[in-house]
């Protein structure tokens, strides 16, 4: 039980963008602190500052969420006023703030029952009156029936994508770009969308917690692999050691397992910051961003073939560029790739696997920063390899 209440709050304090506030109510017992100071000084008791998960002991003793949040907050510079030794909330730039508010004060702040009564009498009062007029309009002639009934939608070759399935068969084109499942985008016919079963479905396979053996997929670590580039520092050209330690420091914070760390491509990291592209990044880190995500709106008719709808329709793309760099005033968009080379999969074939995609990068965030992409290049980890997207 405890372990499903906890995912909904994952799921409730993940979805904010900017802010998040959350408010509870509880019932003051005789031992507990009557103020802030108090509060946080007792939840600071049930963590451990060496460890950025709370104690097993405290999530399994926790009858709200309140447990779990307040041992979980109390350990931050911005409440606890002090600076911690867990180095990862010490360098935390959140702003946070827990304030405690007694019944008393909320009093001071309710509508007495007069003001209330009023308010409802009115409301009632103003809805009768809008129901009374909107019924005396309420005269329909048969011609707006027969209108309603023969209603032929303008828009039907929307009605062949649907929204939700052109939306997520374009979302998938931007996800991970590493996804072993992701195949070549092209066109789609709108003819064909809600017809044809999408190559990326595969069969169910066997449940994790019924396998004897265990490995990481090509898709975790290609995930893995952006993230240290992500995370790499561009002061220094990185190294072997830089890199390795980069990547420890994932598994140490519980980022990355140690099965997917053992087969990140360590040396085609190295490599890319080595070669010409690398260099380029390096010289112009001020002006390199990685990992950039966006939406976009790009006309259905970029995405589909034969939509014979309103051109100016537009589909909402989202999803993450791996990066791009300001050089000499030209715009450069870079993908990795951490596909590996071989007879059947080749160089010339993966570029054409993930030349539209890169296309639709380019186009998104050209759109965005209202200028042109001067340079697209696809950089293949597997083979220390650059090949300029045209």
């Amino acid at each position: 039980m405890r372990a499903e209440e906890m995912r909904k709050l994952y799921v409730a304090v993940t979805r904010a963008e900017q802010k998040l506030y959350l408010v509870g109510s509880f019932k003051h017992k005789k031992n507990q602190p009557t103020d802030e100071a108090g509060f946080v000084q007792l939840w600071q008791g049930k963590t451990n500052t060496n460890e950025l998960l709370l104690p097993e002991s405290v999530r399994l003793k926790a009858n709200n969420y309140l447990d779990w949040v307040g041992p979980a907050i109390a350990r931050h510079p911005q409440i606890s006023g002090s600076q911690p030794t867990m180095s990862v909330i010490a360098k935390d730039e959140t702003q946070l703030a827990f304030h405690l508010v007694t019944a008393a004060q909320l009093a001071e702040h309710q509508p007495t029952e007069l003001e209330t009564t009023e308010q409802a009498t009115n409301w009632i009062t103003a809805l009768n009156q809008a129901n009374d007029a909107a019924m005396e309009d309420a005269v329909i002639t048969k011609q707006q029936i027969d209108h309603e009934m023969d209603f032929v939608y303008p828009y039907q070759a929307a009605t062949k994508t649907t929204a939700y399935q052109s939306v997520s068969e374009v979302k998938r084109l931007f996800d991970d770009p590493d996804n072993i499942e992701l195949g070549s985008y092209q066109l789609l016919d709108v003819d064909q969308v809600g017809q044809v079963k999408p190559a990326f479905v595969t069969p169910f396979g066997r449940p994790k917690f019924l396998q004897t053996t265990s490995q990481a997929s090509a898709t975790e670590v290609g995930t893995a692999t952006h993230l240290v580039l992500q995370q790499m520092q561009l002061k220094e050209p990185p190294t072997i050691p830089t890199i390795t330690a980069q990547i420890q420091q994932l598994v140490a914070d519980q980022v990355i397992s140690e099965m997917v760390a053992s087969q990140i491509n360590v040396t085609g990291i190295m490599n890319f910051y080595q070669s010409e592209l690398g260099q380029l990044v390096l010289a112009n880190a001020a002006t390199t961003n990685r990992e950039v995500p966006f939406s976009v709106l790009l006309n259905a008719n970029q995405i589909f073939t034969g939509f014979q709808d309103d051109p100016n329709q537009s589909v909402l793309i989202h999803g993450i560029i791996d990066g791009y760099t300001v050089a000499e005033d030209e715009l450069i968009l870079f993908d990795y790739k951490t596909d590996h080379v071989t007879p059947k999969n080749s160089v010339d074939q993966i570029v054409a696997r993930y030349r539209g995609q890169v296309e639709l990068y380019a186009t998104a965030l050209s759109q965005i920063l209202k200028r042109p992409v001067n340079h697209k290049y696809l950089y293949l980890l597997d083979v220390n390899q650059t090949i300029a997207v045209k």
